[in-house]
């Protein structure tokens, strides 16, 4: 993997010379999100446990840091493949990134931050007393640098999808009446991570007229309840989502085809989905076959938010499939498409898939798109 990660860090350098800087300092304060980006994840492939940070300039052998002191032995494990020299920081970790880029002849003026988001009051202070002040907040550049995940990090998002819809299949299997909503995600949330996920954001919830998804209570599944899913394991630190609509016992038809409705509408946007393609066009497409069905307001806020997003730890641009993203497509972007819908007929309902896009068009990551499940009342 060692080409990976030194591929990801020329990269970012590359985009922090276009932006008239000589280095970077990349900050995790290991507080992980699937929808933001860890940088320290992304450049060396440690997933932290305490505040960590790399420095990188041109000429400069990387330099990890990290904490707690214990934890020394795992990163240096965890980055051996990333060609990288790994020191504990103990409780210095801002003032050690500081002398390690000042050693790299950096300069605060020259120096770009990867994680200036994260900073509180109180480190991004210190960071300035140990540097200095004038450094570039640089994680913008960088989100639009990962957006474009390479080859390896497409891998670990399809495994990531297939755990989803292999979890899934496998718990709907044992879905039955009288079940409890944190016993099904209890369930899902077992089989992903044996079949490999090694974190997982899962909401789970049930009603015969759904008015959102919400995570997991002790409301005990009846027959005719519609069940939502939204599933999203990470593989080796890479995220990916499912979501899915399950009733138990017979679909009535209006049920049935207001889901087909969103079927089409995934479809719809599905089409949208190539390489210089904009985010609105995408919605607009999404939207029209509700719309056509007599939606439309249903298909704006208060009701409706987004059509989809990207997934972190990488990157996770584009953060909303929404009209206001300045995004256009490209080869190499991952996202979930989700035309999740409320409908004042038959309530909320869950639809969605990973896609990955390519030079020829979308690629969906699951076996089996997003239909409406049943399973014995």
């Amino acid at each position: 993997m060692s080409a990976v990660y030194s591929g990801r860090q020329q990269r970012l350098l590359a985009a922090a010379r276009e932006a008239g800087l000589a280095g970077l300092v990349l900050y995790s304060d290991a507080v992980h999100s699937f929808i933001e980006l860890d940088p320290v994840w992304y450049a060396t492939g440690l997933r932290a446990i305490g505040p960590s940070g790399l420095v990188i300039a041109d000429g400069l052998d990387p330099v990890l840091f990290v904490t707690p002191t214990w934890d020394l032995a795992r990163a240096t494990e965890s980055a051996a493949g990333a060609d990288i020299e790994t020191r504990a920081a103990g409780d210095g970790l801002l003032r050690a990134l500081a002398a390690a880029a000042k050693d790299a002849g950096l300069t605060a003026a020259s120096l770009g931050v990867v994680g200036a988001e994260r900073l509180t009051a109180v480190t991004r202070a210190a960071l300035n007393d140990a540097v200095g002040a004038g450094w570039a907040d640089f994680d913008q550049p960088a989100r639009e640098v990962a957006m474009v995940k390479d080859t390896a990090e497409q891998d670990l998002v399809r495994r990531a999808s297939w755990i989803a819809e292999e979890g899934y299949r496998q718990a709907l299997a044992d879905v039955r009446p009288g079940m409890k909503e944190f016993e099904f995600a209890g369930r899902l949330d077992t089989y992903m991570h044996q079949l490999g996920a090694d974190d997982n954001f899962l909401i789970v919830s049930a009603s015969r007229h759904n008015r959102s998804v919400h995570a997991p209570s002790d409301r005990i599944l009846a027959d005719g309840d519609i069940l939502l899913a939204e599933i999203s394991p990470s593989y080796q630190g890479a995220f990916a989502q499912i979501c899915r609509t399950a009733v138990i016992g017979e679909p009535s038809k209006e049920l049935a085809d207001s889901y087909e409705m969103l079927r089409a509408a995934f479809a719809s946007g599905l089409a949208k989905c190539h390489p210089g393609t904009t985010m609105g066009e995408i919605v607009e497409a999404v939207n029209e076959p509700i719309e056509a069905a007599g939606f439309t307001e249903f298909c704006r806020p208060p009701y409706m938010r987004t059509r989809g997003h990207g997934m972190g730890l990488g990157s996770p641009y584009p953060v909303s499939v929404a009209t206001t993203t300045k995004v256009t497509l490209a080869a190499g972007m991952t996202f979930v498409l989700h035309p999740n819908q409320y409908l004042p007929t038959v309530g909320y309902l869950m639809c969605g898939d990973h896609l990955l896009i390519t030079d020829d068009g979308p690629e969906v990551l699951s076996a089996q798109w997003a239909q409406l499940d049943s399973v014995a009342g």
